[in-house]
């Protein structure tokens, strides 16, 4: 009998949970339940009260009431939720207006009436802007109703015939008591979704830690073999006049070459990653710039590239210094390769701002459309220019090793006259 018991308890506990979509939503669902039912066992004292004065018009008007909550809990077991959140609200407050009018303002009835816009808010969201507005305009068309019933003084059941309870003494406990319950619920909601969500933070984040890895097995243990594929290819001697086999072997050499790009690009996506957890030092600006041009001298001296360097010489950043290199190499290397062909001019300056600090790299050369690919700005494999060399993976690894760092990166540009990466940092600490 007591597991029976049990069992009809969480189905009526649980109505119309198991329908809802994301467990935000089920959380919310079993928690308007579970307010029903315990209203309903909240005011069965009431009836005693009501039995002993012989009240039944007050009592027929509590079972109603009832019996709309048990009504909105089976509409959720069916999956009618606004059509359940109506009944609810609307049945409360055409109760708390009734008894108002039989007991008078006196009677503490109304004081129900301060809880309703938390439970409007608790059951709507907040994009749900007009069905709040619709429930607490009804719910404002009570609070008139009884302030009418207020200065107008009128009361259906005399006070001679009242039983002598402190009604509003009680009202005032039980409002309170509902309060209380809706904070806590509401409170017990969002550390419900934290939680929630830390743990799907954890589980992303073992995820793509266990993708990550059977990338890397993936990528290195590939080189090898291919590697070997790609030798043997070499050892092969084409025929003057070219048969199919040499054809057939022409295909497997492209194929093995684009497969060997494809796993070099792979180590180069995830190398951002695997240096996050590298020991961070503090470095001067300065220097990470003069090794960036030693590493591109050839470049630099070949397309007569001026570099401008706008921040203080004494500047420090505590950072992953292979990262933060990787940036400047990659924007650097880019700025020279899309000038102009008549000198490329590069300024970079730092600024201290007032949540961290930000970093423009400004060049001189062709420009991108920003307007046209903003969409792929930053995307993997894509390119902008198809005069000039290269795979489209330089702003994609700049983007990656940004965030890296905790940074965030938008671009400037404006055809035929040059672009500007700017870098935001939270704090000098990269």
């Amino acid at each position: 009998m007591v597991f029976s018991f049990k069992n009809l308890l969480h189905s009526i506990l649980n109505a119309g949970v198991e329908k809802e979509v994301g467990l935000g939503n089920q959380h919310k669902r079993k928690s308007i339940n579970i307010f029903a039912f315990f209203i309903i066992l909240l005011t069965l004292p009431f009836y005693a009260i009501y039995y002993s004065a012989d009240l039944w018009q007050p009592m027929q008007l509590l079972l109603g009431m009832h019996v709309l909550y048990v009504l909105s809990i089976v509409l959720n077991h069916i999956g009618y939720y606004r059509t359940s959140n109506l009944v609810f609200i609307l049945s409360s407050d055409v109760c708390i207006l009734s008894m108002s009018y039989f007991f008078g303002f006196s009677s503490g009835f109304h004081l129900y009436l301060f809880a309703a816009p938390l439970y409007i808010l608790w059951i709507y969201e907040l994009s749900q802007v007009a069905n709040i507005m619709a429930a607490l305009i009804l719910d404002l068309f009570f609070y008139g109703m009884i302030y009418y019933l207020k200065i107008n003084e009128i009361q259906l059941i005399p006070a001679e015939v009242l039983p002598h309870v402190d009604f509003y003494n009680i009202n005032l406990i039980l409002t309170y008591l509902i309060l209380f319950l809706l904070f806590f619920n509401y409170t017990s909601y969002h550390k419900f979704l934290r939680n929630n969500l830390v743990a799907k933070q954890e589980d992303l984040s073992e995820s793509y830690k266990n993708l990550e890895q059977f990338s890397f097995i993936v990528s290195h243990n590939l080189r090898s073999p291919l590697s070997n594929i790609k030798g043997f290819l070499t050892l092969y001697e084409p025929q003057e006049v070219p048969t199919e086999n040499d054809l057939a072997i022409q295909s497997v050499i492209e194929s093995t070459e684009h497969l060997d790009s494809t796993l070099t690009d792979l180590n180069v996506i995830l190398e951002p990653k695997s240096s996050a957890s590298q020991i961070r030092t503090n470095i001067l600006l300065a220097d990470l710039l003069s090794e960036v041009k030693i590493s591109l001298s050839e470049e630099i001296h070949k397309n007569k590239v001026q570099i401008i360097e706008q921040f203080d010489p004494l500047l420090s950043l505590d950072t992953v210094k292979t990262v933060l290199n990787s940036i400047f190499f990659n924007l650097v290397q880019n700025a020279i390769k899309y000038n102009k062909d008549e000198g490329a001019k590069i300024v970079i300056s730092a600024t201290a701002t007032a949540t961290g600090i930000e970093i423009r790299v400004q060049d001189n050369g062709i420009g991108i459309d920003v307007e046209r690919y903003k969409d792929r700005l930053f995307k993997l494999y894509s390119r902008f220019n198809t005069t000039k060399q290269g795979k489209g993976i330089g702003l994609y690894l700049v983007k990656a090793n940004v965030e890296t760092l905790g940074g965030s990166i938008q671009l400037e540009s404006q055809l035929g006259v040059g672009s500007t990466f700017i870098i935001h940092f939270k704090n000098k600490q990269l």
